[in-house]
């Protein structure tokens, strides 16, 4: 039974962004809550509750109709992403990586780093996607996390399916991880993609600072940036204008309160009137429809 709070700043030529979330959970009685709110240029944009309960979603927003809403399309599903990461790092300990040992320039110092690359293909997507989707499919614990198993099985092939498409529209992709010293210390990860049009960068340059750059030589652009973290604080600044700033806090809490939410109206079965309504309530804010007509008129 936990809490935590997080606070997002973002910050581009256009727009002030802030968002604060207040998140309580207890994953014994599956009860789960999530108070939002925004500001867009220091005006409010729209706060919203989400509470679970029971694997059951619902949503408060006065900003968009006067009760809770019931959401029965969706479920909150627990899942532990740290199962899907370690499945896919087994996949990949099965496949070829090739090495060498390269002279490179990193935060403009000559190192010596030994360079371990991978080529993503058609063949390879397919066979490192279907290791993990067997692995998840026959990893109890993880199917625990949802309320259906058969139905876990079915979504897990369904994402796996869609990314298999993503990936190998970007095909050949070529991931290169370059590490330095005795211990093989992460120095670089490099990933191009379509033919070297896509080229991403992460570099580390301390524990608590890295680099990034993203180019696209097919629209002719980059983006660069840095990254850095100190202790419950991330900034991520770009060459284009954007500096977002992200703090966290985790802390012990007894219990989570309870929401009732016995008078929730079912999201389905709203009538088409009152989805107009809520269609105007979200236009009659000047921040959104200011937002939206900016957009309509470029």
């Amino acid at each position: 039974t936990y809490e935590k709070n997080l606070n997002l700043n973002m910050q581009t030529k256009d727009i002030n962004f802030a968002l604060t979330l207040d998140y309580e959970a207890d994953s014994n009685k599956k009860i789960y809550k999530a108070d939002i709110k925004t500001l867009a240029n220091n005006q409010k944009f729209m706060d919203a509750l989400v509470y679970s309960e029971a694997d059951v979603l619902y949503l408060y927003s006065a900003d968009l109709y006067d009760k809770y809403l019931k959401l029965t399309d969706f479920k909150y599903e627990n899942y532990d992403l740290n199962r899907i990461k370690m499945a896919l790092i087994r996949s990949l300990n099965s496949e070829k990586f090739t090495g060498s040992k390269e002279a490179m320039r990193l935060d403009g110092k000559a190192i010596n780093a030994y360079k371990s690359s991978l080529e993503l293909d058609d063949s390879n997507i397919d066979r490192i996607l279907d290791n993990v989707t067997t692995e998840l499919e026959n990893d109890d614990y993880f199917l625990k996390s949802f309320k259906d198993k058969s139905q876990a099985k079915t979504e897990i092939s369904k994402t796996m399916t869609k990314l298999k498409d993503k990936l190998k529209k970007k095909a050949p992709i070529n991931i290169n991880i370059y590490t330095k010293g005795p211990f093989q210390d992460f120095a670089m990860l490099e990933i191009n993609a379509l033919r070297n049009t896509e080229l991403y960068q992460i570099t580390k340059i301390n524990d608590n600072k890295y680099n990034y750059t993203f180019t696209d030589k097919i629209l002719k652009t980059k983006t660069e940036g840095t990254i850095t973290k100190d202790n419950n604080k991330i900034s991520i600044t770009s060459k284009n204008n954007l500096n977002l700033v992200i703090t966290y806090d985790n802390k012990k809490i007894n219990e989570v309160q309870k929401i009732d939410v016995t008078e929730a109206v079912d999201l389905e079965k709203i009538s088409k009137i009152e989805q107009a309504k809520m269609t105007m309530n979200i236009m009659s804010n000047p921040v959104i429809a200011k937002t939206i007509f900016k957009e309509i008129v470029s």
